[in-house]
């Protein structure tokens, strides 16, 4: 059974795709020990969504796990109004594209955030933390927020930039302009 910390390693090693890496970098790199990432590593591979031969993850197997499944095995959970780090259609791709009122910005609650909103659970506590590290992965990790919490018109334009990731399109994060 996968854990929220399988898709922040599984992420990660996508991230890393034309370079060597480590366990060591990875688990450096989301927060964990080496050996719950090698865990993770595991559980990824027994899902089908990593190749610990090629030691790569499987892009069409990955893309249909996080399009389809994701959201129903991580549901999103609400925590009040906080301040922190703005997320889901607040977060860097998708707020290009679509307007919030005051208030209703989803934000992982974080003492350093910018924004006040409503506050949701992360995937894994370290998320707010490797996303101040990481643009990249705080752009797909928020993205996939947008699927757990987002409308239909919302999930939709997440669901085409996580495709766009996965083919590794480099201007996957570019802009759009508002709805």
């Amino acid at each position: 059974m996968l854990k929220s910390q399988d898709i922040l390693v599984g992420l990660k090693i996508f991230i890393y795709r034309n370079r060597d890496w480590t366990i060591a970098a990875v688990a450096h790199a989301v927060g964990l020990s080496a050996s719950e990432v090698h865990a993770a590593l595991k559980r990824l591979a027994l899902s089908r969504l990593y190749d610990p031969t090629q030691r790569k993850i499987v892009v069409l197997a990955m893309e249909e796990f996080l399009t389809h499944g994701f959201k129903y095995v991580f549901p999103a959970e609400f925590q009040g109004l906080d301040r922190g780090l703005p997320t889901g259609v607040g977060g860097p791709v998708l707020s290009l594209k679509f307007s919030l009122l005051p208030g209703e910005m989803p934000v992982w609650a974080c003492v350093d955030g910018p924004e006040r909103g409503l506050a949701l659970k992360p995937l894994h506590p370290n998320v707010p933390i490797i996303a101040l590290k990481d643009a990249q992965w705080y752009a797909i990790i928020s993205l996939l927020d947008a699927l757990r919490t987002g409308k239909i018109r919302e999930q939709a334009a997440a669901v085409e930039q996580i495709r766009n990731f996965l083919k590794g399109k480099e201007n996957f994060l570019s802009e759009s302009p508002k709805h």
